[in-house]
């Protein structure tokens, strides 16, 4: 399924205005055939619950400084 996605999805960064932070819908992530790492993830978890799988988007920590609020309810630290 990612090979699918990955095939037929390219990568753009799309990183001005709303969509820096807020992905497209998976609909238009497939209409215009690209989209960030947000925009491809949230087509992911949509292909895969299609599927009948369990899937969500998962935030990450990869950077030196926290990059959301701990407090959130969506955001735990391991």
């Amino acid at each position: 399924m990612t090979a699918k996605l990955h095939r037929e999805i390219r990568y753009t960064g799309v990183e001005f205005g709303e969509s820096e932070i807020v992905p497209h819908t998976p609909e238009e992530t497939l209409k215009r055939k690209y989209g960030d790492c947000k925009d491809k993830a949230s087509l992911l978890v949509a292909m895969l619950r299609a599927a009948g799988l369990k899937a969500s988007v998962a935030l990450l920590d990869a950077g030196f400084g926290p990059d959301v609020r701990c407090g959130t309810p969506w955001a735990r630290r391991f």
